[in-house]
């Protein structure tokens, strides 16, 4: 059997903000069909490391290699047809429809001058469908709700239908049961998309729901990375997030909250 495809490598990455160390050293490697959970408390490096992996901010040390190729060697739109990402809050400055707004993901597969064709607008509607926004398709961007904004968003990211889904707190402004329907969506597509999650989040439960390894990020800048039965214990959490993390047994998974 063969292995999934390296779509992500990071060599000795190294990350800093006004001159303190995020990340020191970190070297990863990222296959199709994997949802990574990146952890850690407020403050060490989760967004800072999704914004260099989408090559919104560079690094200061180290490589970062995508389909094997330097992130630097993609021109723009090669690598917005390759990474997309999630943020945690957007703006809407400009006035546009729900479906308009879903379309922007379609635009790296553009040719250059072009309008979008039958297809585009099938899979723009397609992705509101997944997200429930249907029946909102001609609304203003405006009149949405700070959690329908956030469906918008997820549901564009899917209609870009990158390699690399980058998810920065996909659960903001998200119910629970949003949240939940959301990653299966988009974990169900891994695989026959031949993409692969990184997704940083705050929820310990979430991660370890849907994430198959874990990178966590110690504030002293020595990242930890395992498989999420060997990351997601007591003491590792109790240690890195600075108070006492227990777990108790709900059904066939664990619960884990601050003591």
């Amino acid at each position: 059997m063969n292995a999934s495809p390296l779509l992500l490598e990071t060599r000795a990455l190294r990350l800093e903000v006004a001159g303190r160390v995020l990340c020191e050293s970190l070297s990863l490697q990222l296959q199709a069909g994997e949802c990574l959970g990146v952890l850690g408390q407020n403050g060490t490096g989760k967004t800072t490391l999704l914004h260099t992996l989408a090559r919104l901010r560079p690094a200061h040390g180290g490589e970062i290699l995508l389909q094997g190729q330097s992130l630097n060697a993609w021109s723009r739109k090669a690598l917005a047809t390759r990474v997309g990402m999630l943020f945690q809050s957007s703006s809407d400055e400009m006035p546009a429809s729900v479906e308009e707004t879903v379309l922007l993901g379609r635009h790296p597969h553009l040719p250059d001058w072009q309008w979008e064709g039958a297809q585009d607008h099938a899979l723009a509607l397609a992705a509101l469908e997944d997200v429930g926004l249907q029946a909102m398709a001609q609304r203003e961007v405006v009149s949405l709700s700070g959690g329908e904004r956030q469906r918008l968003a997820l549901a564009m990211l899917l209609a870009q239908q990158p390699l690399l889904y980058l998810l920065d707190e996909p659960g903001n402004h998200l119910d629970i049961a949003f949240q939940v329907s959301t990653l299966q969506l988009l974990c169900a597509r891994l695989p026959t998309q031949g993409a692969a999650v990184c997704m940083a989040t705050h929820d310990i439960n979430l991660a370890a729901r849907f994430c198959t390894r874990i990178l966590l990020l110690h504030p002293q800048g020595e990242p930890l990375l395992g498989s999420a039965q060997e990351i997601l214990t007591p003491a590792i959490l109790s240690e890195a997030y600075g108070c006492r993390i227990g777990v108790a047994s709900a059904g066939t998974r664990q619960v884990f909250f601050a003591e």
